[in-house]
């Protein structure tokens, strides 16, 4: 029980320590008694019970050890997991984060029916900024995007970074008419003050809701045909596209989403 009780208090090497410690003192405690009772069965029984000891003390520190290396390998793996599935420049999910998410709510809306929107969103004339500024303020511009985005959206909103100056916002049991009210609120948001230090950005955002038959190309092709509506009409600002079944997109953008 002792040794139990050190293993269970420690690591394995202090627990291993901390037990040949002590089986040392027992050993040599045992001596004097050994030295008299040689021969008597009480001094095999002691012999014996050091010898035991030390097996446990072994089988414990397999144990231990290869939880230890276990705990490691599962730490090794959660990180694994999360960096393939975090934007490392804003901490935000990434693109197969987003694609998985996204599917997962069409999964959802196909078998329950209830609606969720998306947003696309994308920092407007974001390669001037790049180039007149340097790209340090493009990934500041980036960054600071993400934190404000994140101001604005709910719990059970999913916000992710969809590729370059893009991002995208899944708004779970959310309507049509709600998802635009939430993307005219998050352009004022980032347009109220400058983004970075005193550059004032902005940015625009296309808008649609899930519709019956929609797959993923079909709903982020939608959101695209709004962005690009809403940078043709002067930036800084929201369009949306309403869902129109079985129809086919305006514009094709498989290749960047399929």
């Amino acid at each position: 029980m002792i040794y139990v009780f050190v293993f269970i208090q420690a690591n394995h090497r202090t627990g291993l320590k901390l037990s040949l410690a002590i089986l040392s003192f027992f050993i040599l405690t045992s001596l004097p008694y050994l030295a008299h009772l040689h021969p008597e069965p009480y001094a095999n029984f002691t012999i014996q019970l050091h010898i035991v000891s030390a097996v446990l003390i072994a089988a414990l520190y397999f144990f231990s050890s290869y939880q230890h290396r276990f705990q490691i390998a599962q730490l090794t793996v959660d990180e694994l997991a999360r960096m393939a599935n975090t934007d490392q420049l804003t901490g935000l999910a990434n693109r197969r984060r987003m694609v998985e998410a996204i599917e997962s709510e069409i999964r959802r809306f196909t078998r329950y029916g209830n609606p969720f929107s998306i947003i696309l969103i994308d920092i407007d004339h974001f390669k001037a900024i790049n180039d007149q500024f340097g790209h340090v303020v493009g990934d500041h511009a980036l960054m600071a995007l993400a934190r404000r985005s994140a101001e604005v959206s709910r719990e059970v909103d999913i916000l992710g970074r969809w590729g370059g100056e893009e991002f995208v916002m899944i708004l779970p049991e959310t309507s049509y008419e709600q998802s635009l009210q939430k993307a005219r609120a998050l352009c004022s948001h980032v347009a109220v003050t400058p983004l970075v230090d005193d550059h004032q950005i902005t940015i625009s955002c296309g808008v649609t809701t899930a519709s019956r038959g929609d797959d993923l190309c079909n709903l982020v092709n939608r959101a695209d045909v709004a962005l690009y509506t809403a940078k043709r009409g002067g930036r800084n600002r929201v369009e949306g596209v309403l869902p129109e079944p079985f129809a086919e997109p305006k514009i094709r953008v498989d290749e960047l989403i399929c």
